[in-house]
Formats: C-alpha cells, sequence, structure tokens
C-alpha cells in the first residue's frame, strides 16, 4: 500500500478525491513540485519547497500552510512508504495544491464533494529503468512545431496547465516513442521540453536558454554549481534552433533522472561520451552518492 498526504492527513493513495467544482480541475488552476530520493534520502528538498511556494505565489494561489509544517509532513511521508514497501529502490515524490471553489459555476449539488483548496502529495516507487535508454544511446530531442505559447503564466511557475505541452507530446511521440519535444518560444527562442531543461556544449562552456524563458529546474541549479566547482563556464544566453546544429554536445537536467546526454538533437547525431559530460556527469555521482554517508 503506498501511502499520501491529503488535507494533512495521511490516507491510503487510493482514498485521494477531488471535488468536481475546484479550480483545480476545471481551470487547471494547481502548482505543483516534484522530489526524488537518492539512497532513500530526499534530495535538495529545500530548494523544490521554495519553488513550490514561489509557484503559488506566481499563481496567485494561497497557501494555506506553515512551510516548517509542509516540509515534516513531507519527510513522515516518504518515511511510511518506505517503512511499508521496503523492497523499492528510490522514492518520487509529488504534491500539489488546488485553487479550490468556483463559486460562479457551481452551487452545491448534494452528493457532491464540497471544493476548498486541496493540498496532496504522494510517493511512489521511481522507475529508474524508464530513463535507461538515455544513458545507453542518449536521450533523442526534437523540435515541437507547438510554440512555448502561455505567455500569461511565468515560466517559473510549476504548474499543471499544461495542454501545449500535453499537445507537444503527442506530435513528437508519434515521430519517435522516446522523443522530448523541444518548445520554441513565439519569436523563434529555445525555451525547454515539457519535462527537462535543455544545455548546450559548444568549446568546453555550457549554455541554457536565459532564465527568464525557462522553469528554474532543481537540477539545472545543481549542473550550475558543478561546473562553478570545476570551473567550467555555465552561460545564461538567448539561443535560437541554428545554435543546436554548432553543439558539440548536449544534456538534459531533470528531477527523475538529474542530467542525461542527449544523442539525438533535432536530428543531429551527437556523442554521449564526450568530455564535458563525463566530467559533470561523475561530479554528480559523486555528490548524490555522498548522501549515504551524511
Amino acid at each position: 500500500m503506498y501511502w499520501a498526504l491529503q488535507a494533512h492527513e495521511f490516507v491510503p493513495l487510493h482514498e485521494v478525491k477531488i471535488a468536481l467544482n475546484d479550480a483545480g480541475f476545471m481551470y487547471g488552476a494547481t502548482v505543483t513540485d516534484q522530489c526524488r530520493t537518492y539512497n532513500l534520502k530526499l534530495f535538495r528538498l529545500d530548494d523544490h519547497l521554495q519553488r513550490f511556494e514561489r509557484s503559488c505565489d506566481l499563481c496567485q494561489i494561497g497557501r494555506p500552510f506553515l512551510p516548517e509544517l509542509l516540509r515534516g509532513q513531507l519527510v513522515e511521508l516518504l518515511k511510511r512508504n518506505i517503512e511499508t514497501n521496503q523492497q523499492v529502490a528510490e522514492w518520487s515524490l509529488v504534491w500539489l495544491l488546488t485553487a479550490g471553489k468556483l463559486d460562479s459555476f457551481f452551487g452545491k449539488p448534494n452528493g457532491i464533494l464540497e471544493a476548498s483548496p486541496q493540498f496532496i502529495a504522494y510517493a511512489l516507487p521511481l522507475d529508474e529503468t524508464r530513463f535507461r535508454s538515455h544513458f545507453e544511446s542518449g536521450a533523442e530531442v526534437i523540435i515541437a512545431r507547438t510554440v512555448h505559447s502561455d505567455d500569461s503564466v511565468s515560466p517559473w511557475a510549476k504548474q499543471r496547465s499544461r495542454m501545449h505541452w500535453w499537445i507537444a507530446e503527442h506530435e513528437v511521440k508519434s515521430q519517435s516513442r522516446l522523443a522530448h519535444p523541444l518548445l520554441l518560444s513565439r519569436d523563434g527562442y529555445i525555451t525547454e521540453t515539457t519535462t527537462s531543461n535543455l544545455v548546450l556544449v559548444r568549446e568546453g562552456k555550457l549554455h541554457s536558454p536565459p532564465r527568464h524563458r525557462i522553469l528554474q529546474g532543481i537540477s539545472l541549479k545543481v549542473l550550475e554549481e558543478i561546473c562553478c566547482k570545476l570551473s567550467i563556464p555555465f552561460i545564461y544566453d538567448d539561443l535560437r534552433e541554428g545554435d543546436l546544429a554548432t553543439a558539440d554536445e548536449a544534456i538534459l537536467t531533470s528531477t527523475p533522472f538529474g542530467i542525461a546526454p542527449v544523442g539525438k538533437l533535432a536530428g543531429k547525431i551527437m556523442t554521449i561520451h564526450g568530455t564535458l559530460f563525463t566530467k559533470v556527469k561523475q561530479a554528480w555521482m559523486d555528490m548524490v552518492m555522498s548522501l549515504s554517508t551524511r
């Protein structure tokens, strides 16, 4: 049995419910975040919680809890799941907060759950085999025709109103089942994939799209910190489609797999054993393995 946390109460995951007139269901007015474990220890939880708080503020969704209470409950949720599922090697922890009731659309029909802002958190086994191909042959990235279109919502908000990403996923996966869609802005600048940040390597330097165009990925932040320690230049600058063709290497960053090499970038075959990726990957592994000794 897997445990979840709803409205600050620990319940079996299959008992989690959400009201039909919740704006999270009707509008996608839901903020979210995800953390994973290494050696059964939550990785950069405080960074994820800070991003979650920022997402709430950017999306005008109030936080009905104290940050220190939320942190403690998430740690307890993971503990309960580990204790009842000891065969699981690593975990993914997801939490979300909905905006609550839409008074202008619904009254209160008999028998229907009354909506209020709902906080839900759950932990599930992390399926690391899902990304095995990323490290064996490299991830594939295809430019989507669907643009990164919702300019009214800051890309810094990690939220669930993601229709353009949903369409881009289906568009690209019809071409290649495991590919990641890379979205461009309306004015043709590279942004991000639907689930990860993209970094290009050129002449020994890492290049990321500027911060104002992308989600502030926690794994991207960790990669930047590693580069700083290794004295590898890490640059945020505007990138266009043509910059993909001149990249020596390319890297994806995302919570479930950390960092992974790109093996095929917009049709171009890339090396997955490049000097720079090999160096930062080793530093990443040294860092996460050290968690078991803390």
